[in-house]
């Protein structure tokens, strides 16, 4: 696997694309000065994302299994499978194997397993955290254009949403983390914001549109921030996922009960064997033996239940994935504008190019949520293609042209300016993800002089050029050399 980036505590996806575009009525008053010395130096964001050394079990029908190995009984072999793939949510599976279905077992040294120990028990911790996050959400029902709402209200922000309490709380709970992954790169002061954003979450088209018509916008996106109003809002058509859910919540209810219900009358069934082993005139040893052949078919119907109640529970978030996918994707992307003009870099303030705006909401595209982590370890394979496809032609874009490109440029007023959008959009991803990744620098002082209105007196050159500490010819070249061998 290919390097990648690690952020504790979010992570966000993100679809590139304009967004709506006002000046912006608030002004914050938790910025630090242009200088950038009351800005602290983020802690660090950034780390390898290493292969896991994981124990194997090899099965003699050929099948291997790779994770960390909990106990032998005799019996069987207890597994934590861990699936860890580049690009996507890691998950476990916990699997017992008879041993007699066992041809090897690939064991690790010590100090590697007490490694591998620890980094499963922070990730199943982060997992409970993530609950236990959903089950403290605060809720308060309201009311909105006569349709019943769940009301939000966060440190710096306000939330009102139309989904169901389950879709809302799990959206709650993401939010507050990509903000605090943002943090991990932008930090703020510890003041909340004078003008608090307004979030609107919308369960089904048809109100979400009517939304943007009451505020006076038309965009196809299923997400939008308006600075005007300081108001962010997503929405999709979410109804039958919340029946879905509704349903597999019922049914693993259900296999829960039965897999309790079973674990309790294990000690009594195993009771109750012995004692009709031993009245049918068999001698200790044969009933040892029997009882000990029940244990086993016992064990093995609470182990199938257990990894049935861990499937489902998985399904159950994958198809939360799969109906708020492209929803959460834009509203994190829209996000991260809203919390750069919220809580960072106020315009009012300071002076962030737009590439720089929209590059960085494009690389947050990227982090895969593990409930705490944000996974950077792979970049989006459709970008890196057309960037490097863009590249390796003659009248590629010079980046003295993406630096000194005016906010309007970006925009798609008509058709015949969506490909010059695009592939402003598309420089800015590959520039932000080389600063942010490869060659970290947006980050800390450095950052904050870059966007500081002190320099208003150079060009976006000379300041881009300072940033960096190079001349900008030097910079690109190595610049394209990176991108061009950035693998996917």
């Amino acid at each position: 696997m290919r390097c990648g980036l690690l952020l504790t505590l979010v992570a966000v996806a993100i679809l590139d694309g304009p967004r709506l575009q006002g000046q912006p009525t608030l002004k914050s008053g938790t910025a630090a000065a242009d200088n950038g010395a009351s800005i602290p130096e983020p802690s660090k964001a950034a780390a390898e994302l290493p292969e896991w050394k994981l124990e194997q079990i090899e099965l003699r029908d050929g099948r291997s299994f790779g994770g960390l190995i909990l106990r032998d009984t005799g019996e069987y072999l207890e597994l934590d499978e861990v699936h860890r793939q580049a690009g996507k949510p890691m998950y476990l599976i916990k699997r017992r194997f008879p041993l007699a279905l066992v041809k090897t077992t690939t064991r690790l040294e010590e100090s590697d397993r007490k490694v591998l120990t620890e980094q499963i028990q922070k990730f199943r911790s982060r997992s409970l955290e993530e609950v236990q996050r959903m089950s403290e959400v605060i809720l308060h029902p309201g009311n909105a254009q006569g349709n019943n709402a769940w009301n939000y209200r966060s440190s710096w922000f306000d939330l009102r949403s139309r989904m169901d309490e389950e879709l809302t709380r799990r959206a709650i709970v993401r939010i507050e983390q990509m903000f605090s992954a943002f943090g991990l790169i932008l930090p703020t002061s510890s003041s909340p914001p004078k003008n608090r954003l307004k979030i609107e979450l919308f369960d089904t088209n048809d109100s979400y549109v009517a939304y943007q018509k009451s505020v006076g916008v038309k965009l196809r996106h299923p997400a939008f921030y308006f600075s005007q109003q300081n108001i962010l809002a997503a929405g999709a058509d979410l109804s039958a996922l919340a029946q879905n859910l509704a349903n597999v919540r019922e049914k693993n209810a259900a296999t829960k009960k039965t897999l309790d219900d079973l674990t309790k009358e294990l000690p009594q069934r195993l009771q109750k064997a012995t004692a009709e082993y031993t009245q049918q005139g068999h001698n200790a040893e044969k009933v040892k033996l029997f009882v000990q052949l029940s244990r086993t078919k016992l064990e093995k119907e609470l182990n199938k239940l257990r990894v049935e109640l861990q499937i489902a529970e998985r399904k159950n978030s994958q198809e939360f994935e799969k109906f708020t996918k492209l929803m959460f994707q834009r509203l994190y992307h829209e996000a991260f504008h809203a919390y750069l003009e919220n809580i960072v870099f106020p315009a009012s303030e300071y002076d962030v190019p737009r590439w720089l705006n929209e590059g960085l909401a494009q690389v947050f595209e990227e982090g895969i949520l593990e409930v705490g982590t944000l996974r950077l370890d792979i970049p989006s394979k459709t970008r890196l293609e057309a960037l490097q496809q863009d590249l390796r032609q003659q009248d590629r874009l010079p980046l003295a042209e993406l630096l000194n490109s005016e906010p309007r440029r970006f925009l798609v007023a008509h058709e015949d300016q969506a490909l010059a959008s695009e592939r402003l959009y598309l420089y800015s991803w590959g520039l932000a993800h080389y600063l942010v990744i490869r060659e970290p620098v947006l980050q800390g002082k450095v950052l904050a002089a870059y966007v500081g209105k002190a320099q208003a007196g150079q060009t976006p050159q000379q300041r881009f050029e300072q940033m960096v500490g190079q001349p900008l010819d030097e910079f690109e070249k190595k610049w394209r050399a990176a991108m061009l061998n950035e693998t996917k």
